[in-house]
């Protein structure tokens, strides 16, 4: 039995069948499982051929006898004859250019044969011509360290449309043509990447640039000593020879952190220390070999190696005297500007130099030395002595020369301040803030808050913030020291009035001429908080508050039991100042009023909701309110019970590359019914990961997620937070773009003129191209043509129009991707529940390039779709304001009745729990204060409408938590929308800043956010590459055209020109050769749309760009 089991066992592992089945095949009469590759499409090459074997042909053939391994294939054109051929290889020409029917005969070891049949489409795209290659002008891609990426011609060359991809790569040429190339972290930098076509020579090449992702570096650095080091006994003194580091470093290097910036060490021992030590120089006092000495290298990661060698100290010989003497500075000196101007210095006189500040040191074993002094004087911007430095270098008897060594005298200069107190009535103090340099005064800019307590359009106090920059430093780099507010006479009230003088390092509190208090660090840039009481009598405020609740019993009134709605936002407006205060119910419905102005003795309440609730109760109440008497009104909501209106918003106070970030999305119901089975549908950007949510995500595939809510009672507000990264990868800077959609989704209420039609909007990239489409989802078809515009970044690229029926899609045509931001906007219609064009944008496809996605309006008009559009940031100022549109250019342009959607950041960074943040914002006078629609926030809040255009947000009780204590909870943000002015003036500036408050703590104020009012800024722009040395000045007009357009050169220093004009395909329809400085394109049969063009001047590309035509 057992040696049965040794004969069956060999023969099962050779032939792959067990006996049951070696059975049947002998003998074997059973012809192969036949199966054919489908839709093969092949093209013809440069000699219009194309050869295809007879096993390309092979879907998965099998037989019950012969391995598939083992398996011969034949090929032969049409249905095949009654045996199969000898052929292995099937050949086509010019004249098979279409689709072919091919037979593939599979034959086993016992001879018998299967046959199938398949179509095989035959392509002559290029009919014999070769295309000329371009290339991609820059390409740039990251390595991590350690890794490497394969580079192919394909990744070089623009679009595509190259029929013969008889292609070769060649890094930094003249070197090896190569089909791939394969790049690590170690070739990091800029290179030369040219393409060449193997078959007609010609080539193009463009820059590529390496960066080696160092953001997790773990990988050493790579020591290198020299292993030659030689040295003569008494080179730095009577028997003192040292070693440093550097001397033995003999190009140490690191994939991550540049030579200069590597650090060294040395030490002499019989193995090398656990960690690197703090050595940088060994001293040697006798002759003789000494070693191992260990070097060591330590990058800016902290990754460190050794490397180790040996030194030979020899007896010294002064004949010949080969060895030059050893120099030593004086140690650096640092002073005060007082201190310099008390001394007198000369600096002409090198002995009172040395008297002042040491001299230097020179030894030579060989004889005496002389040692030469020179010095250099750095100026400030006053003309002020700011670093002195001295060089020396000594020479011995042998002129044997010396290394040169410094010393620096830095000078610290800092303004002597003369700060104002606070100013009362009845007790006023200068209201003005003096620098004093070199006897001279120089007054300081300040900013004003105006805050108005009472609301009759009369100051009542000013905060004043003085911004001190010493005009005399380059101070772009300074952090700005904000200086402390005093009570220098222990009257319990801080802002007194008093003078500063610098030192080394600090700014001290000057006392009958005296410093005493050190203030803050030494700086060239400070600020300063007073307060300017104007009238301190104007401070009572009034308040107001109430419940809102569903008027279940539908008497108007708030009865026992009937819900309370949490989330609701209220709007006050004072019917006597027109002062407007906002504020957000609380989980029990009430909503509180505080710091009304006290001229606003009636109040008119209502709810800012987009539904009308009243249905027979009041949605507005006259309300009357005093110092005695509070206002109080609750607010009856009668629900829409056909309609149910959903709402929902998308916030994010930052995106933090390598970090983790938080989305809140919030939502409401604004019906009378139960919602049923509602959800959430977040579309994320590309570059985030989900790496948790407060509720339960479920991955859709293509980084969307799906978050069940359940049923959504009458009136409820509910905010669910997603946890995301940002990846490493995204470019700093970048743009991401997510999206939500809360489910049920319905269209109403409608109207009488609307007919049905949804217009929605989508795009995508994929590899090298960028897909738009235009879908009527709604029930109706569309009335009339509504128009459509797509934008390449700011460029205009295509606008025309649309009309679809229900169901039915544009699919517009493919956009080359090359890196642009890319975006349609479509016109809803008219009539439709929520107007507004709708919007998308496609970034970055192919490659890295510009993320101009912000400039416009990102925001869906359907309530129950909201976007969320920001760039990262690396680091980030905590106290900030921003705004979406960003708007376009320097300028920052956006266009009329654009709606400014702002969002304040902050964080508490000082050294204990905040208890109450307070931000203040004055709005322009060219922003609707009425229309604010405030929105997400990380915490509850108050709002209020001061004095028409001051806005007060007041997060009270926050305690929020100090950096130091909890970085991610120690931020806190909140988003608000309002509306331009209608129609402003083209050229209008909108200017933002907001003061944020935290305790009684001196404000922070933030960056200022501006937009200027513009129209026509989308530009059409022709040449779209920057030109040549030569080329000349390229015209190009008129463009967009119809039926002509002129190329014009100016001052080209090329004689032949080409024109060439490419479809969206990269395919050249239009050739023309001119020698003159003008050509004109008519158009012929064209169809309309956008066509790239290139110039060639004397076979070089010298202008590219686009023209439309119409």
């Amino acid at each position: 039995m057992n040696k049965l089991l040794i004969l069956i066992l060999p023969l099962f592992l050779i032939f792959g069948y067990p006996p049951s089945v070696m059975a049947q095949c002998l003998p074997d009469l059973t012809p192969p499982v036949m199966a054919c590759v489908a839709n093969l499409e092949v093209n013809l090459d440069t000699n219009q051929m194309v050869t295809i074997q007879a096993v390309e042909l092979n879907g998965g053939c099998s037989d019950n006898c012969t391995a598939p391994a083992d398996l011969l294939f034949r090929v032969e054109a049409g249905i095949g004859s009654q045996n199969p051929p000898l052929t292995t290889s099937i050949t086509f020409g010019a004249q098979d250019a279409g689709p072919q029917i091919v037979a593939l005969w599979a034959i086993d070891e016992s001879g018998n044969a299967g046959i199938c049949w398949t179509e095989i489409l035959v392509l002559d795209d290029c009919q014999g011509n070769n295309p000329v290659p371009v290339c991609n002008d820059l390409l740039e891609i990251d390595i991590a360290v350690g890794e490497s990426a394969i580079l192919t011609p394909d990744d070089i060359l623009q679009g595509s449309g190259y029929c013969y991809e008889d292609f070769a790569l060649q890094l930094d040429p003249p070197s090896l043509q190569v089909d791939t190339l394969t790049l690590t972290s170690a070739d990091y930098g800029q290179h030369i990447l040219q393409v060449i076509n193997t078959l007609t020579l010609e080539a193009c090449w463009g820059i590529l640039t390496i960066l080696p992702d160092c953001s997790n570096d773990l990988i050493p650095p790579v020591a290198a000593c020299d292993q030659d080091i030689t040295l003569s006994l008494s080179q730095d003194g009577p028997d003192l020879t040292i070693l440093t580091a550097l001397e033995v470093n003999d190009g140490s290097q690191d994939e991550c952190t540049a030579s200069g910036d590597l650090s060294f060490s040395l030490e002499l021992a019989a193995m090398p220390s656990p960690v690197m030590p703090m050595t940088t120089q060994l001293e040697f006092t006798a002759e003789g070999t000494y070693g191992p000495i260990f070097m060591w290298v330590a990058d800016e990661s902290g990754n460190t190696n050794v490397c180790l060698t040996q030194v030979e100290i020899i007896t010294p010989s002064c004949f010949p005297d080969l060895t030059p003497p050893a120099c030593t500075a004086p140690e650096d000196v640092v002073l005060t500007g007082a201190d310099w101007s008390a001394m007198g210095v000369n600096l002409n006189d090198f002995i009172q130099l040395d008297q002042l500040f040491g001299a230097a040191a020179s030894y030579d074993y060989c004889g005496p030395t002389v040692i030469i002094t020179t010095v250099d004087v750095h100026l400030d911007n006053c003309d002020r002595p700011a670093e002195i430095i001295r060089s020396f270098f000594s020479t011995d008897l042998a002129l044997n020369v010396s290394d040169t060594v410094f010393q620096s005298i830095q000078i610290m200069y800092g303004p002597e301040l003369m700060i104002p107190g606070d100013a009362a009535p009845g007790n006023p103090q200068p209201d003005s803030l003096f620098m004093v340099i070199n006897g001279s005064l120089f007054a300081a800019t300040y900013v004003d808050s105006l805050v108005d307590l009472t609301c009759d359009d009369t100051t009542d106090l000013i905060i004043r913030t003085w911004l001190i920059d010493d005009p005399c430093q380059d101070n772009n780099d300074d952090i700005r020291v904000a200086l402390p507010r005093l009570d220098l006479d222990n009257d319990g009230a801080f802002g007194d009035a008093y003078l500063t003088f610098p030192t080394l390092d600090s700014i001290y509190l000057l006392e009958n001429g005296v410093p005493t208090i050190a203030l803050g660090p030494i700086s060239g840039k400070y600020s300063y908080v007073q307060t300017i009481v104007i009238n301190e009598t104007d401070s009572l405020m009034l308040s107001a508050s109430g419940q809102v609740f569903i008027d279940t019993i539908s008497n108007c009134t708030l009865d026992p039991g009937e819900p309370l709605l949490a989330g609701w936002p209220v709007k006050a407006i004072g019917l006597i100042t027109g002062h407007v205060y906002n504020a957000t119910t609380e989980a029990d419905g009430t909503y509180h009023f505080e710091d009304i102005c006290p001229l606003d003795i009636l109040l008119e309440i209502s709810l800012n909701v987009p539904l009308a609730y009243g249905n027979g109760c009041q949605t507005t109440w006259e309300v009357p309110c005093s110092q005695n008497y509070p206002g109080e009104q609750n607010i009856p909501v009668h629900l829409d019970a056909e309609c149910p209106i959903v709402e929902v918003d998308l916030s994010a106070p930052k995106l933090r590359r390598c970090a983790a970030n938080v989305y809140t999305v919030s939502y409401t119901n604004y019906s009378a019914a139960v919602i049923p089975d509602a959800s959430l549908e977040i579309s994320l950007d590309s570059y985030l990961e989900l790496t948790g949510s407060s509720l339960a995500a479920t991955d859709l595939g293509n980084n969307v997620f799906a978050i069940d809510l359940g049923d959504l009672e009458p009136g409820f507000h509910g905010q669910v937070t997603l946890d995301c990264n940002v990846s490493c990868e995204a470019p700093l800077g970048y743009t991401h773009c997510s999206e939500v959609h809360l489910y049920p989704d319905t269209l109403c209420p409608q109207s009488p003129e609307w007919g049905g039609a949804n217009i929605e909007v989508s795009g995508y990239c994929d590899q090298d191209s960028i897909y738009l489409q235009i879908r009527n989802s709604g029930q109706g078809n569309m009335a009339i043509p509504q128009g459509y515009t797509i934008v390449e970044d700011v460029i205009m690229f295509m606008q025309d129009n649309f009309q679809l029926d229900n169901g039915a899609t544009l699919d517009l045509p493919p956009i080359p991707a090359n890196g642009s931001t890319w975006r349609l906007e479509a016109e809803q219609e008219p009539g439709h529940p929520f107007p507004g064009n709708v919007s998308v944008s496609v970034r970055g496809c192919a490659v890295n390039g510009t993320d101009d996605g912000n400039i416009f309006s990102v925001e869906n008009p359907n309530p129950f779709i909201a976007n969320d559009c920001q760039p990262n940031v690396s680091s980030f100022d905590p106290n900030a304001k921003s705004a979406m549109p960003t708007g376009y250019g320097p300028s920052r342009f956006i266009e009329q009745n654009t709606a400014i959607e702002y969002l304040l950041q902050f964080q508490n960074t000082g050294t204990d729990t905040a208890y109450k943040v307070v931000l203040i914002d004055t709005l322009s006078v060219l922003l609707d204060a009425h229309s604010i629609r405030t929105g997400p926030s990380s915490h509850p809040y108050q709002f209020e409408l001061l004095e028409g255009h001051i806005i007060r947000f007041t997060f009270d009780p926050i305690a929020l938590p100090h950096e130091s204590a909890d970085p991610e909870n120690s931020n806190g943000f909140v988003k608000f929308a309002i509306d331009q002015q209608t129609d402003l003036a083209i050229g209008s500036v909108i200017d933002n800043q907001a003061a944020i408050y935290f305790d009684q703590n001196e404000p922070i104020f933030t960056n200022t956010v501006s937009h200027t009012i513009g129209k026509d800024f989308i530009e059409v722009i022709s040449d779209i590459h920057p030109p040549l040395p030569g080329s000349g000045n390229l015209l190009v007009f008129p463009n967009p055209a119809r039926e002509q357009v002129t190329f014009q050169l100016e001052g080209s220093d090329y004689t032949e020109k080409t024109f060439l004009m490419l479809d969206n395909l990269g395919r050249v329809i239009r050739t023309a050769i001119f020698s003159g400085d003008v050509y004109y394109l008519n158009r012929g049969n064209l169809n309309a749309g956008t066509y790239p063009y290139v110039i060639l001047g004397d076979g070089i590309r010298i202008h590219s760009g686009t023209i439309i035509l119409h």
